[in-house]
């Protein structure tokens, strides 16, 4: 179990460099990355407080970066099949 935070872009980094997190298969990872895109999307458009606002479209733009990576990762293993 991955315990997963998505509040900073520095918790974000945090989660991801977790031995837990490292430990899993790419499959499981991009998995785990998906979920905190998905949570910090949400997080990022529900809330009013623009602070707040502004935090989370920080973190929510890295996991996209991460998303997006995770997504090259996958097609350059595939190629390798």
């Amino acid at each position: 179990t991955v315990s997963v935070k998505f509040r900073t872009v520095q918790d974000v980094k945090d989660t991801l460099a977790k031995q837990s997190f490292k430990s899993k298969s790419h499959k499981r990872q991009s998995q785990i990355i998906n979920l905190i895109h998905q949570r910090a999307r949400a997080a990022y458009k529900n809330t009013k407080d623009p602070k707040k606002k502004a935090r989370l479209k920080r973190a929510f733009d890295y996991a996209k970066e991460r998303k997006e990576a995770s997504k090259r990762k996958t097609k350059r293993l595939q190629k390798k099949k």
